[in-house]
Order: C-alpha cells, then sequence, then structure tokens
C-alpha cells in the first residue's frame, strides 16, 4: 500500500528490458558499442526500428520535444569545446550531464501527467538511457540511436487529425 494517497500505487514498474541491454548486474544498462569500441550498427538499426515501432502512440511532437532536448544539449557541448581555448569535452560534458539526467524527471512528470501522451514505454526508453549514458561517447552513441529512433517513429507513427 502506497503512503502516498496521490499515488496510484507501489511506484512506477520496472522498465522492460530493451534490446542491447547488457545482462547480469548491470542489467538494464544499454551497450552503444562493440567489443571493438565501434558504434553497433543494430543501435541505429534494427533496435531503432523496434524502438520506432514501439513508441508509435507517442504523438510525434512529444518524440521531437525531447530529442531537441537532447540536441540542444549536444550543441552546447560542441559550442563550448569550440569556443573554449584548451577546452576538454568530456569535462564539458561532466559539467552538462545533471542537465541530461534531468530528462528522467522530465519523463516521468510527463507521463504522471497524461499516460496517454506520454506513454509507459517512452518514459521508459528515456529512463534506461538516461541511467547508461554515462561518458560524452555515450551521449553522443546515444544521439545517434534517438536520431534513427526518431526517423523510424516517423513511418511507424500513427495518423494524427
Amino acid at each position: 500500500m502506497s503512503m502516498n494517497p496521490g499515488k496510484r500505487g507501489p511506484g512506477p514498474a520496472p522498465a522492460k528490458n530493451a534490446p542491447g541491454e547488457r545482462a547480469g548486474a548491470g542489467a538494464g544498462k544499454i551497450s552503444y558499442f562493440t567489443a571493438e569500441g565501434n558504434l553497433r550498427e543494430a543501435l541505429v538499426d534494427q533496435e531503432a526500428e523496434e524502438q520506432g515501432k514501439l513508441l508509435k502512440d507517442v504523438a510525434p511532437a512529444q518524440l521531437r520535444r525531447y530529442y531537441e532536448d537532447v540536441l540542444n544539449l549536444r550543441r552546447r557541448l560542441e559550442h563550448e569545446s569550440a569556443n573554449v581555448a584548451g577546452a576538454d569535452p568530456e569535462k564539458i560534458w561532466q559539467k552538462l550531464r545533471p542537465e541530461f539526467r534531468m530528462l528522467r524527471a522530465k519523463a516521468y512528470y510527463a507521463h504522471r501527467r497524461s499516460e496517454k501522451v506520454f506513454t509507459e514505454e517512452f518514459r521508459n526508453f528515456i529512463e534506461r538511457h538516461v541511467r547508461s549514458v554515462e561518458t560524452l561517447r555515450e551521449f553522443l552513441a546515444f544521439c545517434r540511436h534517438f536520431e534513427a529512433v526518431v526517423a523510424f517513429h516517423k513511418v511507424y507513427a500513427k495518423e494524427r487529425n
């Protein structure tokens, strides 16, 4: 039973396993790279297509809003890296990372406001990636994945009047 009278249950359902998640102690953490350190092709192909299908009920504007938040962080990172002499992009990322982590809170809030508009699957997608991204390299890999998801979503999204 929930101690919070405004809450509908004991808490959010755990995120479902998704393609690319690591097994074992780090279960739920997305693997962005191959053993050789290259971006996994499936991340921007089959897994992105599958995710685009799973998010077909999410309004395109809602998906783009979160994608734009991610792109804005990437632009800020690129701008600060290019315009500060001797800047270390990884340190700049560490400074911006709390703003990236804030996406998780925004996703929970949006889902709570309207589960129909902001589906549980989209909330889980944001949560899995926010929890998985630690380094600048992982963030840039996530940007590529999210770009592909948005493209596939455009193909599979339900028509809206």
